[in-house]
């Protein structure tokens, strides 16, 4: 983590841990008649219990909506420590104060290790490689493959994109079991099943198969077609992955980049961004892929944070305005990764260097579009609009999230990542919202699209294959063919089918880097 943010963050902390350490002038009894009376001897809450309710206390976004979070009556040692005494389950605290959870703040996670949060931020995570969304079949439920990871066990079994999973282990997926057969089971045999015009039935094909430490390759698949004398590049992006790949040997905002030298050198002349399966991940490799599309010109916004009033006020104080924007880049920053193993311990140090962006400066995007289109995916859709650039989604309605957040563990050092050894608590916690260049961010019921069609089971086919009916859309439309007439009503639609990529609980995150937060234009 940056120093520049250690540094605010304990100097916040140790001012939030001042106001709470003060002696107790007045009894809280004599402030508020109402309140249970005070023991003479109250203990020291615990260090997890401090942790998650002085960082909700400073960083949360809508802390404000949160009376307890704000009660100045915790500004009393004995009052705050007889508080949080109330709580034995660190999990309960930090859920009860969350604003309407489950209904306004989706997305705050409470973590028990934070070396898991570390891992999913890389895109890694224990797998068969399976890629799958809920589906109804009749009373029950069943697994679809929306796509399978390369070189993973399920992909060297031949799964592939578009078959089915009936039962794990010879039982039947339900609401209440599917995450735990598919995500927490290191071998599992799937029993596959088959589509018909008549519904889903067991084929009789089982596979059984061992999961392995994978890391996800964003930067999927990559095409270019000659459309009616147009050059026309596609793209897969399945995440906003800012990670180091050891396997590759590259960064994969490197890797995307190289994509884009890839299309301008073929001098495409439009491009369809495949994001339908792309849950979000980091606001700095959507600003870099703003830029690998439109412009790299430094001076244009792409995007702005807006903080809760407390850290709005500090950080414009101490870096000023700039500091809470994010301008479309000329370069991908150096940047120095920390190699862990799967333990979480360090390993090694790699630095990736400072590399000119490839910028195709093009007018004609397509976006392809569903509900597993989310965060960051939509930040990019809606930073790119206020340029008047054609761009058309093609496909469903985006899930709808404007708000990014921060990874916060109990760190206890300003000049390391040094954290309290006395517990591995970690939280993703909700600390902003982004908006465009014009202050905007509306689409809390999603991006809609500008085509509009829908996956098919009876015609799901591979990805860059131009039958596939969203990218056949996106394609029809460059030739001028109206979507009406092209369009063919899906036999089976795939509509709302939310997605999990192996982290069940992680799943639609849009984060800022605390590395890219801190550095001061």
């Amino acid at each position: 983590m940056n120093k520049y943010f250690r540094w605010l963050y304990l100097i916040l902390l140790v001012v939030t841990s001042t106001l709470l350490s003060c002696d107790k002038e007045d009894p809280l009894t004599e402030q508020d008649p109402e309140q249970e009376e005070l023991p003479d001897d109250i203990p020291e809450a615990s260090d997890e219990n401090k942790f998650i309710f002085n960082n909700l206390s400073l960083f949360y976004y809508w802390v404000d909506q949160v009376p307890y979070l704000t009660d100045s009556k915790l500004n009393n040692k004995d009052y705050y420590n007889f508080y949080l005494n109330k709580f034995t389950d660190p999990e309960e605290l930090f859920y009860s104060h969350l604003y309407k959870y489950g209904e306004v703040d989706k997305w705050s996670m409470l973590f028990d290790n934070h070396n898991d949060i570390d891992n999913w931020l890389a895109g890694i995570s224990e797998t068969t490689g399976i890629i799958p969304a809920r589906l109804t079949n009749g009373d029950n439920l069943v697994a679809l493959i929306l796509y399978v990871l390369n070189d993973s066990p399920a992909a060297r079994a031949g799964i592939k994109r578009g078959d089915i999973i009936m039962k794990v282990d010879g039982t039947e997926l339900t609401e209440n079991n599917y995450e735990e057969l598919l995500f927490n089971r290191l071998t599992s045999t799937y029993h596959m099943g088959e589509i018909t015009q008549y519904g889903i039935y067991d084929n009789n094909i089982k596979h059984t198969l061992t999961g392995e430490i994978i890391q996800e390759n964003p930067v999927f698949l990559d095409s270019i077609y000659n459309i009616d004398g147009y050059k026309v590049g596609y793209l897969v992006y399945h995440g906003f992955t800012s990670a180091y790949d050891q396997k590759l040997s590259a960064s994969y905002d490197l890797l995307l980049n190289n994509v884009f030298a890839k299309f301008k050198n073929a001098g495409i002349d439009k491009l369809i961004l495949d994001l339908r399966y792309n849950l979000g991940g980091s606001v700095q490799s959507a600003a870099y892929l703003a830029s690998m599309i439109y412009s790299a010109d430094t001076t244009r916004l792409f995007a702005e944070r807006q903080f809760n009033d407390l850290l709005q006020s500090e950080y414009t104080k101490e870096y000023g305005e700039e500091f809470l924007k994010y301008y479309l880049e000329y370069y991908i920053d150096k940047v120095t990764w920390e190699v862990n193993d799967e333990s979480g311990t360090h390993i090694r140090s790699v630095t990736t260097p400072k590399t000119p962006i490839v910028s195709l400066n093009i007018n004609d995007v397509y976006v392809l579009t569903t509900y597993n289109t989310v965060s960051a995916s939509e930040l990019l859709i809606n930073g790119l609009k206020p340029y008047g650039i054609n761009l058309k989604c093609v496909g469903t309605s985006t899930r709808g999230k404007f708000v990014g957040s921060w990874t916060l563990k109990d760190w206890i050092d300003s000049e390391s990542d040094a954290v309290n050894p006395n517990h591995t608590l970690g939280m993703q916690l909700i600390v902003a919202k982004i908006v465009n260049s014009m202050g905007v961010a509306d689409y809390i019921n999603g991006i809609p699209p500008d085509i509009e069609v829908m996956e098919d089971l009876h015609n799901f086919l591979p990805f860059g294959d131009t039958r596939e009916p969203m990218l056949k859309a996106a394609l029809d439309d460059i030739k001028g063919v109206l979507a009406a007439k092209s369009a063919k009503k899906p036999l089976w639609p795939v509509k709302k089918q939310e997605i999990t990529k192996g982290w069940p609980y992680l799943s639609d995150e849009m984060y800022m880097d605390p590395v890219e937060l801190q550095k001061i234009r």
